[in-house]
């Protein structure tokens, strides 16, 4: 499976170690607000680093994509993995406010995609 992620900070650090176990999936594609964190994480699997998340999405195809950036970034990133129909896991609280992170599981829901 092609893995994109949103956000390679602290929230992220688990699931990346949990993926480096699987020999069925693999990082593809990285996008960080902190580039250099980005980098360093997209080294470590052979992946492409993206400048923002649409393009990420975009380009990349990815199979799914792991949004553990910061909450206020979140909504955007549902929206355009909504949009193309990419799965998605997404680390609370999924918005900055109850009534974004509450649109964004009703786009989910109504496209019947897997989040």
């Amino acid at each position: 499976m092609k893995i994109a992620f949103f956000g390679v900070g602290g929230p992220a650090q688990p699931y990346l170690d949990a993926l480096a176990r699987r020999s069925d999936a693999t990082v593809t594609a990285v996008c960080d607000p902190d580039r250099r964190a980005a980098e360093q994480t997209a080294a470590g699997w052979g992946a492409r680093v993206f400048p923002d998340p649409a393009a990420m999405l975009a380009e990349a195809q990815p199979e799914a994509v792991w949004i553990c950036g910061l909450p206020r970034l979140q909504p955007a990133v549902v929206r355009k993995a909504v949009e193309l129909r990419v799965p998605f896991l997404l680390t609370p609280p999924g918005a900055a406010d109850f009534a974004t992170a509450e649109e964004c599981a009703r786009l989910a829901s109504a496209a019947k995609l897997v989040a």
